[in-house]
């Protein structure tokens, strides 16, 4: 690193401060350094997580509420299966008699341990059982997943801190909610293993977690969970919800792991003009953004997120035409990407494009989805419905049926914006401003647009 002025500085602040810390330490008496390391310890345990158990049976819940669910572990695509992990390795740092297990014969195949932290105000440590399998009591409130450490007895620790606009909504009326499988994806390339080496902090043992990647993802899977819990503590299903959990990454990440797999001579001006592109959609300026895509897309022109980007700011500029075929584009090039099709169903409607909205509903209607997800679907296929002046009853009674079940991220400020100037009689106004109100109330904090500024890092 090139010596400033302001590393200087820093360097001689330090210079400073520990001298004077060394003059200091070494003119106390006796005591004083036992009541110096008491007060250490004090702030030490202070600062410590506490656990948050697994229930052993239905008795331990005494009015609280059960939040249950299950976490699966890759490694580079690689799963680790429950028997290659031990509890020593869901804890914080090994001990060094943990340590030393690892070294015996039996432990050779455990290479990998991940530790999860839970957040409501308070952090605690979740622990799994041997399954993988949390069932921990929690109160009414928002949890969230605020800390994910990977251990690795060679690499050390990576701490990585997921997006905090994601995590469980527990309500007043829940008994259990559970959260289905998140898949928890460790991924480090041999160059970043290289570079995080580098950049190992000793005294702590811990890397920054820009030498490696963790994803967060939620299988549509809430069976396996429900079941488990259901045969394990006799609870009946009917008693359990299940909740949907949109874990936002770094689009700029997914992009670049894209676009390595592509063998392009411009590939790091796509990757500036793409973080460019994010940075003005995060700032409102939407048309710097579009110019920004627009320049990404001519050097690879077969990623689908540039093109749905960038319908998200034809969107915002009520371009809504071009919003369509952008979308369209994306959904081309990735058919399972449901908020793609959604938002090309949203746009269509702007558009006029009644049919060809409800063409699109059918196509996803098949596709996999979250609780979420299907109630917007539903949503928009009763808008499009009324508009061309169909028959809403069925998608109706699907919609008020999940709607106790679900939360949303979705934001409607483009489309009420769109209904205030929209050429349509008062009755199908009415009628859509009212399904709007009720679908809104399901709505989370995390909005697909209105949170751009939050997600888009």
């Amino acid at each position: 690193m090139p010596s400033t002025p302001m590393v200087e500085r820093a360097k001689s602040n330090m210079k400073y401060f520990l001298v004077s810390m060394k003059t200091k330490i070494n003119s106390l008496s006796k005591s004083k350094h036992l009541v110096m390391c008491v007060l250490a310890m004090i702030i030490f345990l202070a600062s410590c997580t506490t656990i948050a158990p697994n229930i052993k049976s239905v008795d331990d819940i005494k009015g609280h509420k059960l939040l249950v669910g299950r976490f699966i572990f890759y490694v580079n695509g690689k799963l680790i299966e429950p028997h290659e992990r031990r509890k020593e390795f869901l804890k914080l740092t090994p001990t060094r008699k943990a340590r030393k297990k690892t070294k015996t014969e039996e432990d050779k195949e455990i290479i990998v341990g991940f530790t999860i932290f839970l957040q409501n105000g308070e952090t605690k440590r979740v622990v799994l059982d041997e399954n993988g399998y949390v069932y921990i009591l929690v109160d009414e409130g928002h949890y969230y997943i605020n800390r994910v450490k990977h251990h690795s007895a060679f690499l050390g620790t990576h701490r990585f801190s997921p997006n905090p606009n994601t995590g469980f909504k527990i309500r007043h009326s829940d008994a259990v909610v559970n959260f289905g499988t998140i898949k928890v994806d460790f991924r480090q390339s041999t160059a970043s293993k290289a570079v995080g080496i580098l950049t190992l902090i000793a005294s702590q043992g811990f890397f920054t977690a820009s030498s490696a990647q963790l994803y967060l993802t939620q299988s549509v899977d809430w069976d396996t969970p429900r079941n488990y819990i259901s045969s394990k503590f006799n609870i009946p299903p009917e008693l359990i919800r299940d909740e949907v959990v949109r874990f936002i990454q770094n689009p700029l990440t997914f992009f670049n792991d894209k676009l390595a797999t592509r063998n392009i001579e411009d590939s790091h001006f796509a990757s500036d003009w793409y973080s460019k592109g994010l940075d003005e959609l995060r700032a409102g300026n939407y048309s710097t953004a579009v110019t920004h895509m627009s320049k990404v897309i001519k050097i690879v022109k077969d990623i689908s997120d540039v093109y749905y980007y960038r319908g998200l700011a034809y969107g915002e500029l009520k371009q809504y035409e071009k919003a369509v075929k952008d979308y369209s584009k994306s959904v081309e090039l990735d058919r399972e990407n449901v908020s793609a099709y959604l938002c090309l169903i949203e746009v269509s409607i702007m558009a006029g494009n009644y049919k060809d909205a409800i063409d699109v509903i059918t196509k996803t209607l098949p596709l996999q989805s979250t609780i979420g997800e299907r109630i917007i679907l539903l949503y928009l296929e009763c808008v499009a419905k009324k508009l061309l002046n169909k028959d809403t009853n069925t998608c109706e009674e699907e919609l008020d049926g999940i709607l106790k079940n679900g939360i949303i991220f979705w934001s409607f400020h483009l489309f009420e914006s769109w209904l205030k100037g929209a050429n349509i009689d008062d009755d199908t106004r009415s009628y859509i401003e009212e399904k709007t109100r009720l679908v809104k109330k399901h709505q989370s904090g995390a909005k697909i647009r209105e949170s751009l500024k939050n997600f888009l890092y």
